[in-house]
């Protein structure tokens, strides 16, 4: 696993290096319409499971003024595949609903295992392919799907 990342002292962290003791956690972007979705491990955590997350994000990504989902996977080194189904679900669901425009998949050289599975049941099952970024490079560590255009 890789190590935590911290922001310098005096200096505020960005928003992917905020909160970094939590293993998932989401954040209204409202100047963009979007929901920041940021998973560390897939890993239940001690007061939510996956699924109990699933569904908040669902919910929280339901409201009419959301319409895209930015889901960051850039330090996700794995976890347990079988705990992400019900994440997939409401990502799809989340894809397939006309009201909503995008899902932006943020992937880095830690993205590995249990993500790899989870951008590549995504790619799959969706209705358009979602957009990773940055594109991932051929031979390089990143997940195996493609970006979109």
């Amino acid at each position: 696993m890789s190590p935590a990342l911290k922001a310098p002292p005096d200096v505020a962290a960005p928003l992917y290096l905020s909160r970094v003791e939590e293993n998932f956690w989401t954040h209204r972007l409202d100047e963009l319409g979007a929901l920041y979705v940021r998973l560390k491990i897939v890993r239940n955590g001690e007061d939510e499971s996956i699924a109990q997350f699933a569904e908040r994000m669902a919910k929280e990504a339901a409201d009419p003024s959301i319409r895209n989902l930015i889901l960051d996977l850039r330090h996700l080194p794995g976890g347990n595949g079988y705990l992400t189904p019900p994440l997939l679900r409401n990502l799809i669901h989340f894809d397939a609903s006309p009201e909503k425009d995008r899902l932006f998949i943020i992937i880095g050289s830690n993205t590995f295992s249990a993500s790899h599975n989870l951008i590549t049941d995504l790619d799959w099952a969706m209705r358009s392919s979602p957009l990773v970024v940055p594109p991932p490079a051929q031979g390089a560590r990143h997940a195996p799907c493609h970006a979109a255009s």
